[in-house]
């Protein structure tokens, strides 16, 4: 998939809930 940003520590959805809104 790709990826249109890379969300840090400090940002929310985290890395499993942007995946899971990315699929």
């Amino acid at each position: 998939m790709k990826i249109h940003f890379v969300p840090t520590q400090f940002e929310r959805p985290s890395w499993d809930e942007y995946f899971m809104l990315q699929a």
